[in-house]
């Protein structure tokens, strides 16, 4: 029986690929989904936090936005958190909601691609599984 550690490394090698070929058709790196898909579900997270839910430090997040802002995805305002303390909050922009909208479609297409086959109930054991997996490497 094979390792479960190759098993692991070339089914996410396999997705990756294809995942980054697709952000690259839209024009985004591979850190900039993850936010897209955050400030989606929860408009206006403090840059830290953003950070935080992404999984990456707080000075990689702030290279991230810098060119998010850029391309006009994302716009950061400061917001008062106690007399004389500011700190950024990060929001979608117009540009940014149509361009998750078109990521979202892309995921969509990108997971019936990977679960082709696969039953409802397969499904649903791999995504528990695959939790299993993180939740004992975390332990």
């Amino acid at each position: 029986m094979e390792k479960i550690f190759l098993s692991i490394m070339r089914a996410y090698n396999a997705h990756h690929d294809q995942a980054r070929i697709g952000f690259k058709k839209l024009g985004l790196t591979d850190g900039q989904p993850k936010v897209l898909f955050v400030l989606r579900d929860s408009p206006g997270y403090f840059q830290k936090d953003l950070a935080e839910r992404c999984g990456v430090t707080p000075p990689t997040m702030a290279v991230l936005l810098s060119k998010m802002e850029t391309q006009g995805l994302i716009r950061r305002e400061d917001f008062l958190i106690s007399p004389g303390n500011y700190a950024k909050k990060v929001f979608a922009t117009e540009e940014g909601d149509k361009k998750t909208d078109e990521l979202l479609k892309f995921v969509d297409e990108l997971e019936e691609k990977t679960l082709s086959g696969f039953t409802a109930e397969e499904q649903k054991l791999l995504t528990e599984l695959l939790a299993r997996v993180k939740d004992n490497l975390l332990m």
